[in-house]
């Protein structure tokens, strides 16, 4: 767990604190908390945004009043790819207090974020009443999801609304609920879902996801919260609350929807204010872990099983043995013929240490960098990126430190000298420190190799103590080993631009 103040654009100034929780690797999470420098009555529209190399999955939301009096949520929902946004409000008589929001993101070893992100899907329904449901698509999973209420301002009169719940329906979708205040206030209630086909995910494997449910604490008045522990090995990804009354006052909203701070536990706060309101409290959470015995199906492995995904039980009506002995590169050739799915993407193989595929005729080196080269791939259009070129990135120098995460956001693994890389991925070396940066890569035959610049050649075992950014000031290094998923390069040398 590792924590940095940072600032966020968001419609108040925040302060900003970041969390990481990597025990249930390879699903690593980051809870980003960013709550209101000002205190104020009310509290619009505040996001909290995870860094680019995380999906946003879940989140939540926070209230602390300076008079001691509570203030409840009326918001607390995903807004895009990375953004949780939240709002609150105090009930009748005025109340400043501060709004911490927070937003729960996760990266998976081996998968481009952006890939990720993409296949994370928002649905919503807006309803006129006090209960709002939404499902997720036939093949889909619910891993969060989020609530709003509004009041009919046209009819409300100044009257507000409030949450109630927001909690996941098991694996199905999600469910909302709001109430008004002392003061009659017609208005909707929205439910957000986020959601995730239940297939392999390619470089990765199986995701497996659930649905947990706190203790319920009743309250006949004042404070009532409840709580609950994440299970070792498992990730939190999404958080929710609901209140059930036990009388016929529904005076009691939700004060706090909130992750813990180390990342394995929730706590959700209900209270009543100005007239008693009897009712019970339950805290939800959905978690997450990589299914044992999974792995990519575009790449050999162990066998899996036919109930993992349905191009794998596909498979093994045409070859059994993919389900029984092992994963092969049969299996492999059967996933785009029988499941329609391409693994041009995701095959990988060892490098091959080809300088004649880096040098043009006449000597000159094909214009590409060590980070493009470690990953075996020819420059865009003449352009060679940097860590972080698939979320739309480049670091500056000066942000060295990011260079690791950025590169786990492109994709690779991360990794150490000696252990074994996956799926035929290409283990490589990343020296980075306040003035440069290089990566070596290591070849199928054990060898290293590496090319300095657009203008290097490709060179083998590199002695890493004679390259330029070594003898430069060592300030603050960062040095990793990642696994690359690489592919053959092209018999063609690129066009020179």
């Amino acid at each position: 767990m590792t924590w940095q103040a940072q600032s966020a654009l968001s419609s108040e100034e925040v302060t900003v604190v970041s969390r990481r929780d990597d025990s249930a690797a390879p699903v690593h999470v980051q809870i980003k908390e960013c709550t209101t420098i000002a205190s104020s009555d009310v509290h619009v529209g505040v996001d909290c945004v995870v860094d680019p190399e995380y999906a946003l999955v879940g989140g939540g939301a926070t209230t602390d009043s300076s008079t001691g009096s509570p203030a409840f949520l009326r918001e607390s929902r995903p807004l895009d790819a990375r953004t949780w946004r939240a709002s609150s409000s105090a009930r009748a008589a005025p109340n400043p207090h501060h709004l911490t929001v927070y937003a729960i993101g996760i990266r998976l070893d081996g998968v481009r974020t952006k890939d990720l992100q993409d296949s994370i899907q928002r649905r919503s329904v807006q309803l006129p009443t006090d209960v709002a449901a939404v499902q997720v698509d036939d093949g889909w999973m619910a891993i969060g999801g989020g609530a709003q209420t509004a009041a009919d301002v046209s009819v409300a009169g100044g009257a507000a609304r409030f949450l109630t719940a927001s909690y996941p329906a098991g694996l199905d979708g999600w469910e909302t609920a709001s109430t008004d205040d002392v003061i009659p206030a017609a208005g909707t209630t929205s439910a957000w879902v986020l959601q995730i086909e239940d297939q392999v995910i390619e470089g990765f494997g199986g995701l497996e996801i659930k649905a947990i449910q706190g203790s319920s604490e009743h309250a006949d008045y004042g404070y009532s919260t409840s709580s609950l522990q994440i299970e070792p090995g498992w990730a939190l990804i999404g958080v929710g609350a609901s209140i059930d009354y036990a009388g016929e006052q529904r005076n009691r909203t939700l004060v706090s929807i909130q992750p813990g701070e180390d990342g394995r536990s929730v706590s959700v706060t209900s209270r009543d204010q100005f007239v008693a309101s009897a009712g019970t409290t339950t805290a939800y959470a959905v978690v997450a872990r990589k299914k044992a015995g999974t792995h990519g199906l575009c790449n050999p492995g162990t066998a899996l099983e036919s109930s993992v995904d349905s191009c794998v039980s596909a498979v093994c009506e045409h070859r059994g043995s993919c389900c029984t002995t092992a994963w092969d590169d049969t299996c492999v050739d059967l996933v785009e013929p029988v499941c329609g799915r391409s693994c041009a993407e995701h095959t990988c193989e060892p490098t091959v240490f080809e300088p004649e595929k880096w040098t043009y005729t006449d000597g000159s080196a094909v214009p590409s960098n060590c980070y493009y080269y470690a990953q075996n791939r020819y420059p865009v259009s003449g352009v060679a990126q940097d860590p972080g070129y698939t979320m739309g990135l480049r670091p500056t120098r000066e942000q060295a430190y990011l260079f690791e995460q950025y590169a786990a956001g492109d994709g690779l693994i991360p990794s150490s000298l000696t252990e074994p890389c996956p799926d035929n991925r290409t283990k490589i070396y990343m020296y980075a420190n306040p003035f440069s940066y290089h990566v070596y890569r290591q070849d199928g035959d054990g060898t290293w190799s590496d090319k300095f610049g657009f203008g290097g050649l490709a060179l083998p075992t590199p002695d890493t103590g004679d390259r330029p950014q070594h003898l430069a000031d060592q300030r603050n290094p960062v040095e990793a080993y990642m696994c690359a998923c690489n592919h053959p390069l092209p018999d063609q040398l690129p066009p020179r631009q």
